[in-house]
């Protein structure tokens, strides 16, 4: 038995409610990990800032 792509989703959230469910994820000595991982997410595409038709370029150095 092949498993294929699992399905995908799309969740609308406020950026404040994504950092909170990261939050609750992470231990509290891995809250380091919580700008990264919105950059990331940001910077793949999976996560996307709906306000109009402004496009926004997340980078961190």
């Amino acid at each position: 038995m092949a498993l294929g792509p699992a399905p995908s989703t799309t969740v609308e959230t406020t950026l404040y409610d994504l950092v909170s469910a990261l939050c609750d994820e992470l231990e509290d000595e891995e809250e380091e990990l919580i700008l990264p991982i919105l950059v990331h997410l940001l910077n793949s595409g999976r996560v996307k800032f709906i306000d109009g038709h402004r496009k926004y370029t997340v980078t961190c150095s």
